[in-house]
């Protein structure tokens, strides 16, 4: 299990999506959007410095941390701040976004290749693309139709937490790492 840099920088905009959805500063988010783009390798139109200046003038905090430092490590791919702060205050958030990025350790899993039908890969970049993870199930039922009755991927793509972009099944079927 691996943090590459694509994976820490997910890792904090998922925490950011998730965890701080209550915070509705346009700044905020669109540092969680530039983190996401940059990892991709696409550009955005906004500077950082730019960014971080309304981050500053936006300031709000929560009781034990500040949502702008998150935006931040969205941004810088830095997880020193959700690992040491976020984990502290919200510990089942961290968790649960670790387990979207990343499955089980200890349970052996093998992608079919035939699992992969255009249905699947299609529904995949939908779910990627739009972050439209309450489609998670249906992608679930297209492995399943396509043999895939692994439990492991089976109970991740129906689960009721919530997922994030870097999810870890729908990258292994696009294949980014």
């Amino acid at each position: 299990m691996a943090f590459t840099r694509r994976k820490r920088t997910l890792a904090a905009c998922g925490i950011a999506r998730i965890g701080f959805g209550w915070c509705q500063s346009s700044w905020f988010l669109e540092a969680v959007q530039c983190g996401e783009a940059g990892v991709e390798g696409n550009s955005w139109t906004r500077d950082i410095g730019e960014i971080i200046d309304g981050l500053v003038a936006d300031r709000v905090t929560y009781p034990t941390h500040d949502w702008g430092a998150l935006a931040l490590d969205c941004l810088n791919c830095s997880m020193d701040y959700p690992a040491e702060l976020v984990e502290r205050a919200h510990p089942e958030l961290v968790s649960n976004v670790y387990r979207d990025l990343f499955p089980n350790p200890f349970v052996p899993l093998e992608w079919n290749p035939e699992w992969l039908t255009s249905t699947v890969r299609d529904l995949a970049a939908h779910i990627y693309a739009e972050r439209d993870f309450a489609t998670m199930p249906i992608l679930g039922d297209g492995l399943m139709d396509a043999g895939c009755d692994h439990q492991l991927i089976q109970d991740h793509c129906r689960s009721t937490k919530p997922h994030a972009r870097g999810c870890w099944v729908v990258d292994a079927i696009l294949g980014k790492t």
